[in-house]
C-alpha cells in the first residue's frame, strides 16, 4: 500500500463517543499513515443508518440529531493524529453516512476507505452494518472493513485470487501488505472444472487439476516476488466454488485479513456479474480487504 495518500474513514459516534470498531478504523489509519504520509479524513453522518432502496436509487436514512459531543469526539480523534505527525481533518454531515463517504471519496480522490464491523450482528444476522455492505459495494477504491479485536499488523494474511486481473492485483496487495507486516501469506484459488473436463475421465481430469494447480502456484510466486515480498508463499488450490473456498481458508487457516477482489459491472448501471466479494461480506468473521478492478466506476449519482 505504499502509494496511499489519502484515507477516509467512516466513524460512528454512538452517544458521542468514538466506537470499538471506528477506533480500530483509526488505529489502522494512523498505522498506514505513520508509513506512507497519508492525509486522513475522519468523517461522521449524523444519519445512524441507511438502506438502499431499488426504487429512487439511493440510500434512505433515520436522522440523529447532531450533538455538541459528536464535534468534541471528532476534533479530539483528529488533534490526536496531528499530534502522531499526521495530516487530518474531520467532517460531520446531515446526509446518508454511505452516500457521503463515496463523495469524499471522490472529491478527495481517497485511496482507501477504512470501516470498522459492528460488534454485534444486526437483527438479520449480519455481522456488518448497512453503511458498509453499501460501500464496499459502491466503492471504487480498495475498502477495509476492520473487525472488533484485531491488530492494524495482521499475523496472517488470506488472499483469494480467480487468476484474472483484479485477482493478481490481490495478490499484489496482500504480499505488500505481508512484507510490511512480517505476516504468514496463503493464497487460496478455487480451481473450475467445466463440464467437458468432467467428461473426459479421471485421468484427465487429474491431469488438468495438477496444470491449473503449477500454473497458479508459478503465478503466485512470480507475483509475490514482484511485490517484494520475502516471506514463505503457501498456495492452496482445490475444486471447489470461490465462495465455499475461502470460507474454508478462513475456518482452516485463521486469518487476521482476508483480501479479496470484486468483478467489474456489466452495462446495466447497478448491476454486477457473479460476485463472490458481495455473497460472503455478511459471513466472514475476519477483517476484510477488497479491492477493485481497474476501471471501476460506482454507479450512483454522487453530484
Amino acid at each position: 500500500m505504499e502509494t496511499v495518500r489519502r484515507i477516509v474513514i467512516g466513524v460512528d459516534l454512538p452517544g458521542g463517543k468514538v466506537s470499538e470498531g471506528s477506533r480500530l478504523a483509526i488505529d489502522q489509519a494512523r498505522w498506514m499513515a505513520l508509513r506512507t504520509g497519508a492525509h486522513v479524513t475522519l468523517l461522521h453522518s449524523c444519519h445512524l443508518d441507511e438502506h438502499w432502496d431499488p426504487a429512487s436509487r439511493t440510500f434512505e436514512p433515520s436522522l440523529e440529531t447532531v450533538a455538541a459531543e459528536v464535534n468534541e469526539a471528532l476534533q479530539d480523534a483528529t488533534e490526536a493524529l496531528q499530534n502522531d505527525g499526521i495530516e487530518a481533518s474531520y467532517l460531520i454531515t446531515d446526509s446518508s453516512a454511505g452516500l457521503e463517504i463515496l463523495r469524499c471519496v471522490q472529491q478527495e480522490h481517497a485511496d482507501i476507505v477504512i470501516l470498522g464491523k459492528r460488534s454485534q450482528s444486526e437483527t438479520d444476522g449480519r455481522p456488518l452494518g448497512s453503511t458498509s455492505q453499501n460501500v464496499v459495494r459502491n466503492c471504487p477504491c480498495p475498502v477495509l472493513v476492520v473487525k472488533p479485536g484485531s491488530s492494524p499488523t495482521p499475523a496472517v494474511i488470506v488472499a483469494a485470487t480467480d487468476r484474472s486481473e483484479v485477482g493478481r492485483q490481490v495478490v499484489d496487495v496482500a504480499a505488500s501488505i505481508a512484507e510490511r507486516c512480517d505476516s504468514v501469506l496463503h493464497v487460496v484459488h478455487a480451481i473450475q472444472i467445466d463440464f467437458e473436463a468432467q467428461m473426459s475421465g479421471d485421468a484427465a481430469r487429474d491431469a488438468l487439476i495438477r496444470e491449473q494447480r503449477a500454473a497458479f502456484e508459478t503465478e503466485v510466486a512470480e507475483q509475490a516476488a514482484a511485490a517484494g515480498f520475502k516471506g514463505q508463499v503457501e498456495c492452496h488450490a482445490g475444486v471447489t466454488c470461490p465462495s465455499r473456498g475461502v470460507l474454508e481458508a478462513e475456518k482452516q487457516l485463521q486469518p487476521d485479513l482476508i483480501v479479496m477482489g470484486t468483478v467489474a459491472r456489466t452495462g446495466l448501471p447497478g448491476v454486477v456479474l457473479g460476485n463472490t466479494a458481495e455473497r460472503l461480506l455478511g459471513t466472514l468473521d475476519t477483517s476484510l480487504l477488497v479491492v477493485k478492478p481497474a476501471g471501476f466506476r460506482s454507479p450512483l449519482d454522487l453530484g
